[in-house]
C-alpha cells in the first residue's frame, strides 16, 4: 500500500464510474434493497442498538437501520458522497478519515468496502479507531483481483484506488493485532464472500485460527464465485441442447448429410465437456464445503459457536447451493471410445508381457485400517486381474478394530501365496503403516495403492513398458480418475510430463506412483509426521537424488481414485492436516536444497506457492515498444512508476519512428524522471528492435512488455525476478494477463495449439483452469513476450530473437524453445498479473502483404521445430490441440500394446 487517500478523488465522477452496471446514485432503487437486505440481516442476526457505519458513502446503510430502530451513525471522506445524503440524514452522517477517532460508544461497526483504499500507516490507525468504539466490527475489504465478484455490499469496486487490496489473511492479522478475533460461527456472505465479523477478545486470537479463517473465507469465496457461475452454466447447457435440438431440425428439413451433422454435433459435445467440467466442479466445491464444516480445524471453534447456539438466529451458517442441472457426461464418451480395453487387448498384453526384456519384480505397497470388504477384496482382484503378472502385494494392517478386515485379508492371502500381509500390533497411522507393509518387499520396484482403490488390466504392463524404453527411470507416474461406488468414473486428471514448478504447487505424481525399491530406501522410506502428504513428501525426497529425466511419466488412466465420504479424492478439505503436513514437506525440500522459497498456501485450495525470498535485487531493464499510442503507453508508463514495489529496475521505450508532438512530448517529459528512450529508425520488426535494444542496455534481467499493458500487482516484478533467482534452471519468466474485463488473455503458451502455439487462456467460468493449472507457478514450453524476463546473459547465449525470419509472430515461442533446448525451463506464475490489451498497437494481419509474412512465418516454425510442435511436455496429448485443456477426440497418446498389430 504506498498511496494515501485523497478526499478530492472520490468526486461525482468516481461514483457514475464505478457503480457497475447500475449507477451508484441515490436515484437507483437498486441501492435501497441491497443495503435494506444487509441492515435485516445485521438487525436479526445481531440486534445492535447502536452501528457505526464506517466509510457510509451517501448514508445507505445507516438510513435503513435507522428504518428498523437502530440507532446508526455514519462517516466518509468524500465531500461529494455525503452531500448526497438526504436531509433528514445529514445529522448522523459526517465527512472525515476512518482513521480518526469515532466519538461515543456503539454495539457494532460496519466497515465494508473501505481499507482498500488506504496505506499500511492508515490501515493500521483506522483498525485501532474502530476496535475502541464497539466490542464486534463487520468487516469487508476486497482482495486484489476480487472486485465485483459474489460482493453484495453494494460499494463502488474502485478500480485503481484499491492500491491497498489485500488477502484476508492480511487483515486478520491487523484487527488481532487491537485483540480482535474473527466469530467463526458468523457467517457475513450476506455482505461480501470476503467479509469477517470480529470480536473484542481478553487474548488475541494466535496464528493458526487466524490461518483456519482465512482458509473458511477462501472457500466462502470459492463457492460464491462457482455459485454465480451456475447461471451462466445452466445457460450454457441450454443453448447447447437448443443447438442439437437445430442441428436435427435443420437435419430434417434440409436433407443435411449424416457425416457434417456429426461433426457439428461433435462440436457442441465438447463444449458440453466444458461444461460438464465446471458444473462438477461446483458440486465439487459444496462437497468440500461440508468436509470443512466437519474437519478438525472446524471443531476446534466448538467453544465459540457453542455461544452462538444459544441465539437461533445465528444457527444459520451457510447456505445449501440446489444441485446442478444433469450435463452430457462428455468423459464417459471418451472412456467407451478410447480406454476401454477388448478381449484382444488383453490378450496382447499377456503375450507380450512374456517378450519384455526387463521384467522386473513390482512390489504393490498397501497399507489397510477398516476397510469395507467389498471394497478391499475389488482393490486386491484389481491387481490380479493385471495382465502383467510378476507381482507382490505387500499389505500392512494398521490394527484395524474391525473384525473383518484381519479374516478377508488372511482369506486372500491364503488363497494368492503373491499376496503378503503383515499384521501391526498397534495403530501408527499411514506412514508407519506404509513403512511395515515396504518391509516385505523384496521387487525391484515398489508401486504405491490405496486399499480401496483400483487399477485397470493394463497398469503394471504399461510401467513395465515404460522401464523397458527408460531403464535408468527412478520414478514413474500415469495420468488418474475418479470412480464411485457404483463403478462410474469421473474427473480425470491428464498430466503433463514431468513439471518441477507446478510439483511444487501440487502433487502431481499420485497417482499412479511406481519408485525403484534401492530410491526408496534410500531416503528412508515414509516419514511419520507428515501422514496425509506422505507421498508427496517421499517423491520430493527421491526427486533430489535423481534427475528429471529420469522421472516418467505415463499418458496412460493406470489409477482410479475412490471417490468415499472421508478421501481426498472426493475433497481435498476431507483431510485438512495433509494441507499443512504438505506445507511442512515444502519447506524441508526448500531447506535441504538450500533454495530461498517459503511455502505458502495458493489460491487454489489444496495448491501450494513458492513463494521467492530474495536476498538482493538484481537490475532489471524494462523493454516497451512503441509508435506513437500514448493512449495506452502513458497507462502502461505511469502504472508501472506508481505501482511496482520492485526497487532495482530501469525503463526504456524503444520509439519505433513515433510523429504524433504529443507522444513525443510525452517522452520528453519521462525523460525527467528517469525513462531512457532508444530510437529505433526501421520498419516495425519486434524480433529485431528488441536485440537493437538489448545490446545497449546493461542490466542483470531484461523484461520485455508491450505497451498496451497495465501493471495492477505492486509485487509482480519482485515475483517473476525471485522465481528467476530461487527456481534451479529457469530461463523465462512469464506473467499472468487478463483483458481489460478481466478475463484470462494469457495463462502460458501451449506449443501446437491451433498449429504452431496458443495461449492458455481458461474461460471466465473456470476460475482457477484445469486441475488448477491457471492458478499455481508451473513449467510451460514458451510464454508470451508481452510480459517476460530473461536473464541478459541467457538472451545472448542463445541468439536473441528471429528477426530475420520471425518478425513480428512466434518469435517468442521460438526464443523459449531455443531456451528450453539449452536446458532451462521457462516458468509462468499467476502471481504477477497486469492488464493486456491485446496488440492494440500492432493491428491485425488483415492485409495481403501481413498474411502473406504470417504464412511464412508459421512455415519456419513448423520447419525448424517439427515433430516438437506436436508433442508439447507440459501438456497432454489425451488434451486437444485445438481448444486448450479440452478433451482430444481422439487422443495422441501412445498405446503401447497396439504396436505391431496389422488389423
Amino acid at each position: 500500500m504506498t498511496t494515501t487517500v485523497r478526499p478530492e478523488e472520490f468526486d461525482a465522477a468516481y461514483y457514475r464510474a464505478q457503480g457497475g452496471d447500475v449507477p451508484y446514485s441515490r436515484q437507483e432503487k437498486h441501492w435501497a434493497a441491497v443495503f435494506g437486505n444487509i441492515a435485516a440481516t445485521i438487525a436479526e442476526t445481531l440486534a445492535p442498538a447502536r452501528v457505526f457505519d464506517a466509510g457510509c458513502a451517501m448514508g445507505f446503510l445507516v438510513e435503513q437501520l435507522r428504518r428498523r430502530n437502530i440507532a446508526a451513525f455514519g462517516r466518509d471522506i468524500s465531500a461529494y458522497a455525503i452531500g448526497q445524503v438526504p436531509d433528514d440524514l445529514k445529522p448522523f452522517c459526517e465527512q472525515g478519515s476512518v482513521t480518526e477517532p469515532v466519538a461515543g460508544a456503539y454495539d457494532l461497526v460496519t466497515c465494508l468496502g473501505v481499507f482498500e483504499h488506504l496505506t499500511e500507516d492508515e490501515a493500521a490507525r483506522a483498525a485501532a479507531s474502530l476496535c475502541a468504539a464497539a466490542p464486534l466490527v463487520l468487516f469487508a475489504s476486497a482482495p486484489a483481483g476480487a472486485a465485483g465478484r459474489g460482493r453484495n455490499d453494494g460499494k463502488p469496486d474502485g478500480g485503481e484506488r484499491n492500491s491497498g487490496a489485500q488477502p484476508p489473511l492480511h487483515w486478520l492479522r491487523l484487527f488481532a493485532a487491537q485483540g480482535f478475533g474473527p466469530r467463526a460461527d458468523y457467517d457475513p456472505g450476506f455482505v461480501a464472500p470476503w467479509a469477517m465479523l470480529l470480536e473484542r477478545r481478553d487474548r488475541a486470537p494466535d496464528e493458526a485460527e487466524l490461518r483456519a479463517c482465512a482458509q473458511l473465507i477462501a472457500m466462502r469465496m470459492e463457492r460464491a464465485e462457482l455459485e454465480r457461475e451456475r447461471g451462466a452454466l445452466a445457460q450454457a447447457h441450454a443453448s447447447l441442447q437448443k443447438d442439437a435440438d437445430r442441428l436435427r431440425q435443420e437435419n430434417e428439413a434440409a436433407g443435411k448429410a449424416r457425416e457434417e451433422l456429426e461433426l457439428e454435433l461433435g462440436e457442441a459435445r465438447l463444449e458440453a465437456d466444458r461444461v460438464t467440467q465446471l458444473l462438477w466442479r461446483l458440486d465439487d466445491a459444496e462437497r468440500r464445503l461440508h468436509a470443512f464444516e466437519n474437519s478438525t480445524i472446524w471443531r476446534a471453534s466448538a467453544p465459540l459457536r457453542a455461544v452462538a447456539s444459544r441465539v437461533p438466529a445465528l444457527r444459520r451458517v451457510f447456505r445449501r447451493a440446489a444441485p446442478p442441472p444433469p450435463a452430457v457426461d462428455i468423459y464417459q464418451q471418451w472412456v467407451e471410445r478410447y480406454d476401454t480395453l477388448t478381449q484382444r487387448d488383453l490378450e496382447d498384453m499377456r503375450e507380450k508381457a512374456g517378450q519384455f526384456a526387463l521384467r522386473p519384480l513390482i512390489s504393490i505397497v498397501m497399507p489397510t485400517y477398516n476397510t469395507p470388504e467389498a471394497l478391499l477384496r475389488e482393490a486386491v482382484e484389481s491387481v490380479q486381474d493385471q495382465t502383467y503378472e510378476n507381482w507382490e502385494l505387500c499389505i500392512a494392517d494398521d490394527a484395524s478394530p474391525e473384525p473383518q478386515v484381519r479374516a478377508t485379508l488372511e482369506d486372500l492371502a491364503r488363497n494368492d501365496p503373491r499376496i503378503r500381509v503383515v499384521f501391526r500390533e498397534q495403530n501408527g497411522h499411514i506412514s508407519a503403516s506404509s513403512n511395515s507393509a515396504l518391509e516385505l518387499a523384496t521387487g525391484q520396484w515398489v508401486a504405491l495403492l490405496d486399499h480401496d482403490d483400483r487399477l485397470p488390466p493394463h497398469a503394471l504392463y504399461c510401467v513395465v513398458d515404460a522401464i523397458n524404453r527408460n531403464p535408468d527411470a527412478g520414478l514413474i507416474y500415469s495420468d488418474e480418475d475418479k470412480i464411485d461406488l457404483e463403478g462410474k468414473r469421473s474427473n480425470p486428471y491428464f498430466k503433463s510430463d514431468w513439471n518441477p514448478a507446478l510439483f511444487l504447487g501440487q502433487n502431481m505424481f499420485s497417482h499412479f506412483g511406481v519408485v525403484r525399491t534401492d530410491l526408496m530406501r534410500a531416503v528412508g522410506g515414509f516419514r511419520t509426521g507428515y501422514e496425509g502428504s506422505q507421498d508427496y513428501d517421499l517423491i520430493l525426497r527421491c526427486s533430489e537424488l535423481i534427475t528429471p529425466e529420469q522421472i516418467i511419466h505415463i499418458p496412460q488412466v493406470l489409477y482410479h481414485w475412490r471417490i468415499i465420504p472421508g478421501s481426498t479424492a472426493q475433497a481435498s478439505e476431507e483431510k485438512p492436516y495433509a494441507a499443512v503436513a504438505a506445507l511442512r514437506a515444502l519447506q524441508d525440500h526448500y531447506t535441504r536444497c538450500n533454495l530461498p522459497l517459503e511455502a505458502v498456501s495458493a489460491t487454489f485450495f489444496g495448491g501450494n506457492r513458492p513463494l521467492p525470498v530474495l536476498k538482493t535485487h538484481p537490475s532489471v531493464a524494462i523493454l516497451i515498444p512503441t509508435r506513437d499510442a500514448l493512449d495506452v503507453l502513458r497507462p502502461c508508463i505511469e502504472s508501472l512508476q506508481a505501482l511496482t514495489k520492485y526497487p532495482n529496475y530501469s525503463i526504456h521505450v524503444i520509439d519505433n519512428r513515433s510523429s504524433d508532438p504529443k507522444t513525443l512530448a510525452y517522452l520528453e517529459e519521462k525523460k525527467r524522471t528517469g525513462v531512457s528512450v532508444i530510437p529505433y529508425d526501421a520498419e516495425f520488426n519486434y524480433a529485431a528492435m528488441h536485440n537493437y535494444a538489448v545490446d545497449r542496455v546493461e542490466a542483470d534481467y531484461i523484461l520485455f512488455l508491450n505497451n498496451d499493458t497495465e501493471i495492477i500487482t505492486p509485487d509482480w516484478l519482485g515475483e517473476m525476478v525471485g522465481l528467476a533467482e530461487c527456481l534451479p534452471d529457469t530461463g523465462v519468466v512469464g506473467a499472468k494477463l487478463l483483458y481489460p474485463d478481466r478475463t484470462v488473455q494469457h495463462a502460458g503458451v501451449i506449443v501446437g495449439l491451433r498449429g504452431v502455439a496458443g495461449h492458455y487462456c481458461p474461460p471466465p467460468t473456470d476460475v482457477f483452469g484445469y486441475f488448477g493449472r491457471a492458478a499455481l507457478v508451473q513449467n510451460f514450453s514458451a510464454v508470451t513476450f508481452a510480459c517476460a524476463l530473461v536473464r541478459r546473459a541467457l538472451y545472448q547465449q542463445v541468439g536473441g530473437l528471429d528477426g530475420k525470419h520471425l518478425a513480428i509472430a512466434f518469435n517468442d515461442v521460438d526464443f523459449c524453445l531455443k531456451v528450453r533446448e539449452a536446458g532451462y525451463r521457462n516458468v509462468w506464475t499467476p502471481n504477477a498479473v497486469l492488464l493486456h490489451f491485446e496488440s492494440k498497437t500492432r493491428g491485425q494481419e488483415d492485409t495481403p502483404a501481413k498474411q502473406a509474412r504470417f504464412e511464412s512465418e508459421v512455415s519456419t516454425m513448423r520447419r525448424r521445430w517439427g515433430p516438437k510442435l506436436d508433442a508439447d511436455p507440459f501438456y497432454s496429448p489425451n488434451l486437444s490441440l485445438r481448444d486448450g485443456f479440452h478433451f482430444a477426440f481422439p487422443p495422441r497418446a501412445r498405446k503401447p500394446w497396439l504396436e505391431g498389430r496389422t488389423n
